[in-house]
């Protein structure tokens, strides 16, 4: 049997990894998600906690201030209709880029959606295409939302003010919102958007849209969203949780209650 050494992370403390500067275990969360993180300082002054492995192994080179954009450029490529004139930022592993249309307006879509063709044109010459899946057609209803909050936070995470890989968080939890939206209406909840009639789908998408009017949204770190998941888990997520979560592991933040969302 082949023994495998277990690391002595300790040994860290003190060093530099790229731009940032290990300071000391952070005991709490170490324990509550079973890993070894510790307090760091970066470059830019931001203090975060970041596990021993990703740090040990150069995994996390910043707490997201640096940003080496890896993206394929297509800059000038011109797709269907769209010119792709400026990368503007990444979500989930996926870039946007400003892109203009031969229309004369501006959009914001990611390169997968114009290498595939999924998106030719800022939607002058779309034939709409019914989404049947409930999840797919509330996240495609917010995806104007999504953008104009990333917009309104100049694109940089609300606890750490940095700029990389960004995620939009529900404080709520998402699937509950539209679920209840439609139990709320007395509608039976069906698989299928299209299983409802054109007057209530209007309705089902007034009254869900209405709901992000609220404290409901909050831009983070895709790190810190990952972080969150891992300890209060997947599902009816409450801003309490989010709260909580604030105090013990952000408190250095500028992030104030009520949250300043958008």
């Amino acid at each position: 049997m082949i023994s495998i050494r277990k690391i002595d992370y300790s040994i860290i403390i003190d060093k530099r990894y790229d731009k940032i500067k290990v300071i000391k275990k952070d005991e709490e969360k170490s324990l509550i998600l079973k890993k070894e993180y510790y307090i760091c300082e970066c470059d830019c002054g931001n203090i975060v906690s970041i596990r021993a492995n990703d740090l040990y192994n150069h995994k996390i080179k910043s707490c997201g201030c640096y940003n080496p954009k890896q993206y394929k450029n297509i800059q000038n490529i011109k797709f269907g209709k769209l010119t792709a004139l400026e990368y503007k930022y990444t979500i989930n592993k996926k870039a946007y880029w400003l892109c203009e249309c031969e229309c004369g307006k501006l959009i914001i879509t990611s390169s997968s959606n114009l290498n595939s063709g999924h998106t030719t044109s800022c939607g002058c010459n779309r034939n709409i295409i019914n989404v049947g899946n409930l999840s797919k057609h509330f996240r495609n209803l917010l995806f104007n939302k999504i953008k104009s909050i990333l917009e309104s936070c100049n694109y940089k995470c609300c606890l750490t003010g940095t700029q990389d890989n960004l995620e939009v968080h529900h404080l709520e939890s998402f699937s509950s919102l539209y679920k209840n939206t439609i139990i709320n209406l007395g509608l039976p909840l069906y698989d299928n958007f299209y299983n409802y009639s054109s007057e209530q789908q209007k309705e089902i998408d007034t009254i869900f849209l209405k709901h992000h009017d609220d404290n409901i949204l909050i831009v983070i770190n895709r790190n810190i969203h990952i972080d969150f998941h891992k300890i209060y888990g997947y599902g009816n997520n409450t801003k309490e949780q989010f709260s909580d979560f604030i105090k013990k592991y952000y408190s250095n933040s500028n992030i104030e209650e009520p949250f300043p969302l958008f």
